[in-house]
């Protein structure tokens, strides 16, 4: 069997040899983000974004999955799930900066055998024997584990890096690391005492090969590698402690960001290649390609209000400010966060940079130096989105605590409880014309209207069947625009919510 997990709170169980759909799993009350079968095919593991773990036993037939348990000790998203080898036990990896072990037969979580750590855990694999897990954090440490004992056994780093995931080669000890920030795969053996990933050879560079690298993994024998990265997967022949690509599959690039010009003349684009490009919409011709600004891929781009400069934001934590008609970084080093940034954009009058970021915070800046004028804290979990209001004098956030919030721009103050109503992460907002109704929109696959000043849902806008990755209002305030990963996007006129939304896109 396969097993999927996705943001519409269930999990499908497929036959790998048909590619037939079996069975739905309900009964998760946020998006699946983690699912793992034991080997046997008989028990299934499911986690969601709130940290609940749900434990099936599969039908024989696979058309069915009945549930035995769940297993509540997790408070924030689920990242991994590892049957142990031998079915007795599972491991389970959360943003709640812990690795659980959980006995199967009693459903309870092992007395003494959590792994604790000072980040959020980005993923866990176990060792071939058994004994061992490896984890990686957010701190940039990979740490081996002794499970019997919960006993940090070795660790390597990537300084100021993240690095996002760690598997163990089937064979000969070795540990497999990739970091989509630095864009390379090492090979690491944990018994070499004292390595370290800024002195270690990469067996995979992809700043020298090109492409985006997302993830790594061994082939079941350890003798190759395969790589995904954008639309781009590569399979890697493993040679010594160095890598030949042996087959790609579909290298496309992919965009995950644009704005359009001030004037309409152009249109900016990020790109998970670690770059942007400045494109002439009159003729479709790129007009200039800014590369150098990031290590890892751009997740959002902004045009200043006078069109002279144009802001980039990277999962390298990154905020790079660009000269247009050069195409020249401007010498800004500062804007910074310690983890991936999700969004940029700069104040009606140019003179600040919004930013938001995985690091629980969105921040201020001033856009002429990059010093720091406010950091914006309240959000519990990751800020996905953040847009000042037209007049500037109004910020609002969204983020993966399913609630946005208001702020002054002045003071940096939130002014007034948070906007709670979706029930998954918001991952996009917008202000109407006069700041006094607010736009999100969510992973609930709905978009939700807010009265600013008094805090209050006025209605909610649902026509999408999968999460809504952005919303925003037209100039002349008479129609509002939601995009979603079902493909489409809806134009909503706002003289009348409620009646005869125009669907396009499909």
């Amino acid at each position: 069997w396969l097993a999927t997990g996705g943001p519409n709170n269930t999990a499908q169980l497929w036959d790998s040899t048909t590619g037939n759909q079996l069975a739905t799993l309900t009964g998760h009350a946020a998006e699946v983000t983690a699912a793992v079968i034991d080997r046997g095919g008989n028990l299934l593991a499911t986690g969601d974004d709130r940290g609940d773990i749900r434990l099936w036993r599969v039908a024989p037939n696979g058309q069915s999955a009945t549930l035995v348990t769940v297993l509540d000790g997790h408070s924030r998203s689920i990242t991994g799930l590892e049957f142990s080898p031998n079915g007795d036990n599972l491991i389970s990896s959360s943003g709640d900066r812990t690795v659980a072990q959980w006995d199967i037969a009693s459903g309870t979580e092992i007395s003494g055998g959590v792994l604790g750590h000072p980040d959020w855990v980005a993923s866990v694999d176990i060792s071939p024997d058994g004994t061992q897990a490896v984890t990686t954090c957010d701190d940039g440490i990979v740490r081996v584990w002794s499970l019997a004992d919960a006993k940090v056994i070795a660790t390597t780093e990537l300084a100021g890096k993240v690095v996002n995931a760690a598997n163990f080669s089937p064979t000969a000890g070795r540990v497999l690391i990739t970091s989509w920030a630095a864009q390379k795969v090492w090979q690491w053996n944990p018994a070499e005492a004292g390595a370290s990933l800024e002195t270690l050879a990469p067996t995979i560079d992809f700043k020298s090969e090109g492409g985006m690298l997302w993830a790594a993994t061994y082939s079941p024998d350890g003798s190759r590698i395969l790589t995904v990265g954008g639309n781009d997967a590569r399979l890697w022949d493993v040679v010594g402690s160095s890598a030949r690509t042996s087959l790609r599959f579909s290298p496309h690039g992919a965009v995950a960001s644009v704005d359009v010009s001030p004037d309409g003349k152009y249109i900016a684009t990020g790109s998970w290649d670690t770059t942007a490009k400045i494109w002439n919409i009159a003729n479709g011709n790129v007009v200039r390609k800014l590369v150098g600004g990031h290590e890892g891929y751009v997740n959002s781009v902004a045009f200043s209000p006078d069109g002279l400069r144009l802001a980039t934001a990277g999962d390298d934590g990154r905020v790079c400010l660009w000269e247009l008609a050069t195409g020249k970084q401007l010498p800004i080093e500062t804007i910074r966060h310690k983890s991936p940034v999700r969004s940029v954009g700069f104040s009606p009058d140019g003179s600040l940079v919004l930013t938001a970021s995985a690091d629980r915070t969105a921040r201020l800046w001033r856009s002429d130096n990059g010093q720091p004028v406010h950091i914006l804290t309240g959000h519990k979990f990751g800020v996905l989105d953040a847009r000042f209001s037209r007049d500037g004098l109004l910020i609002a956030t969204g983020g993966e605590g399913n609630t946005a919030r208001l702020w002054t721009t002045a003071t940096g103050q939130q002014f007034r409880e948070p906007l709670t109503g979706h029930t998954s992460s918001v991952t996009s907002v917008a202000f109407n014309g006069d700041g006094t109704r607010l736009l999100t929109a969510s992973q609930d696959n709905t978009a939700k209207l807010w009265d600013t000043a008094t805090g209050k849902e006025v209605l909610t806008l649902d026509g999408h069947t999968r999460e809504l990755t952005s919303v925003d209002f037209a100039p002349d305030g008479r129609t509002a625009l939601s995009a979603s990963r079902d493909g489409t996007a809806i134009l909503w006129p706002t003289a009348n919510w409620a009646a005869n939304a125009v669907a396009f896109g499909k």
